[in-house]
């Protein structure tokens, strides 16, 4: 990891959630805070019994610092085999890319978690697991509030 993301990331270590009035707390939300060429920064708010289906960061690395809570990642191969499990606590940094594998991000607890995404490249497209037909299907990034000052 470059010094520069290193310190990016070292920036946020406590979210002021008021910031973002429409969030819909205890909700999963995908909130941009930084958009630039050769990066994006996104804050992601999981709810309780929240997870993310199994998926790739298509052609992106992604670093993710956990402010508040805990998660569970499951790094899997691309045939959706379990390659291992990771406990992430307050303040440790994570990170993914193709290489390593795909992976699914569980909120097991009992409260909300906050992670700060460092994408490098910026995250335009995604491939998601779909369970029912054993498939993989591309899609589109979105998030729920983007700045006004990013538009």
């Amino acid at each position: 990891m470059s010094q520069f993301y290193k310190n990016l990331l070292g920036n946020y270590k406590i979210v002021d959630l008021s910031q973002y009035p429409e969030m819909d707390q205890g909700e999963k939300g995908r909130y941009l805070l930084e958009s630039h060429e050769d990066y994006e920064l996104v804050l992601m708010v999981w709810g309780a019994g929240h997870e993310t289906p199994i998926h790739d960061h298509h052609k992106s690395h992604c670093w993710t610092k956990l402010l508040q809570g805990s998660l569970t990642e499951r790094i899997y191969d691309k045939d959706c085999r379990l390659l291992s499990e990771n406990h992430l606590e307050k303040n440790c940094v994570n990170y993914i890319q193709e290489k390593i594998g795909v992976h699914q991000i569980l909120n097991l607890g009992k409260s909300e978690a906050i992670t700060i995404h460092l994408y490098s490249n910026p995250l335009k497209t995604f491939h998601l697991f779909d369970d029912q037909t054993q498939t993989w299907i591309e899609q589109i990034n979105e998030y729920d509030l983007i700045p006004k000052e990013l538009l």
